[in-house]
């Protein structure tokens, strides 16, 4: 920035003149002040925190958002349907909105569903066990 001296009585012999001067100092000075506000209320140049309660449209913004209302929709109110699905050696509880839970056939070292092997095996045994305690 190049300001005008005004106190140089031989420059600015009149008051025009020197009203000039002044008014080209404002002009640069404002320009600067300009371009330092600028600077100031830039968003990357911000540092520190900001309390919610001091943001307007918060409120706004978080209702707005379906990511938000649907995580706040999980924590409360959920009408989840389950339904289940078998095969010969799973048992699958399926979830409307969730992640499915497969239930597998039990074996010697880790609890399940009975397969219908199992089961076939079970009824058969039974079937010839009471069959030899007759009498």
């Amino acid at each position: 920035m190049s300001q005008i001296l005004i106190d140089d009585v031989a420059t600015h012999t009149t008051p025009k003149l020197m009203m000039q001067a002044i008014d080209d100092n404002f002009d640069e000075l404002y320009l600067a002040d300009i371009t330092n506000l600028t600077a100031a209320v830039n968003r990357a140049n911000h540092t520190g925190t900001q309390t919610a309660s001091t943001i307007s449209d918060l409120d706004t913004a978080i209702t707005n958002n379906a990511s938000v209302l649907a995580n706040t929709a999980k924590e409360g109110n959920v009408s989840t349907d389950l339904s289940v699905t078998n095969t010969v050696s799973s048992v699958t509880v399926v979830s409307s909105d969730g992640t499915d839970a497969v239930i597998t056939e039990a074996t010697a070292s880790a609890a399940g569903v009975m397969s219908s092997s199992q089961v076939n095996e079970l009824t058969d045994g039974r079937a010839s066990y009471t069959k030899e305690w007759k009498l």
